[in-house]
C-alpha cells in the first residue's frame, strides 16, 4: 500500500485525495492569510491615451483611480413650465398618475393606424430624446415615456 505525504508537515495519508485535502488546510494554517503580491513588472508597455487620463491617486487596497467628473444631481425639478404647468407640479402629477398605473392590470388597445398614431409614436420619441439630450425632464422622461401608453390607449 502506498501512502502519500504531506510536503509541508510530513504526515502520511492513505489516499491521494486525502493528502491534498489536508495540504491545503495545512498551508492555511502556516500562512492564515495569505495576500498575493503583484510582482513589479520589470518592461512596463507605454503609456496609451487612456492611460494618461488616469491620475495618481491612490485608494487603500493601492490602485490607481481614473479622473471622473463632478456629480450632478439628477432629481431636480424643472424650472420651466410643460403645457401650462409649473415644472414641480408637473413632476408631481406625473409620479401621481406612475404611482397608481403600477397597479393596474394590463389593459391597453392596439396602436391606431394613421395620423393619430404617428403622433402617439411622435409623442414617445420626445421624450426619448428628452432623457437623451439631458434636458431639464431627463429625471422625469423615462417614467413620462412608461406612463403615456397606460393613459392614451386604455380600452373603454
Amino acid at each position: 500500500m502506498s501512502t502519500n505525504r504531506c510536503d509541508v508537515c510530513q504526515g502520511t495519508f492513505p489516499t491521494h485525495r486525502g493528502m491534498k485535502i489536508h495540504r491545503a488546510a495545512c498551508l492555511k494554517k502556516q500562512h492564515p492569510n495569505p495576500v498575493a503580491q503583484p510582482e513589479p513588472d520589470p518592461d512596463p508597455p507605454p503609456q496609451t491615451q487612456h492611460q494618461d487620463s488616469i491620475t495618481n491617486l491612490q485608494t487603500p487596497m493601492g490602485t490607481r483611480v481614473a479622473d471622473l467628473p463632478g456629480f450632478k444631481p439628477e432629481n431636480l425639478p424643472p424650472s420651466k413650465a410643460m403645457n401650462g404647468i409649473t415644472g414641480a407640479a408637473f413632476v408631481q402629477q406625473i409620479n401621481n398618475a406612475y404611482n397608481i398605473i403600477i397597479k393596474w392590470r394590463a389593459n391597453i388597445m392596439r396602436l391606431p393606424t394613421g395620423k393619430a398614431g404617428k403622433e402617439y409614436i411622435t409623442e414617445l420619441a420626445k421624450w426619448l430624446e428628452e432623457f437623451n439630450k439631458d434636458t431639464e425632464f431627463a429625471p422625469i422622461a423615462l417614467k413620462v415615456y412608461h406612463t403615456l401608453p397606460s393613459l392614451l390607449l386604455q380600452k373603454p
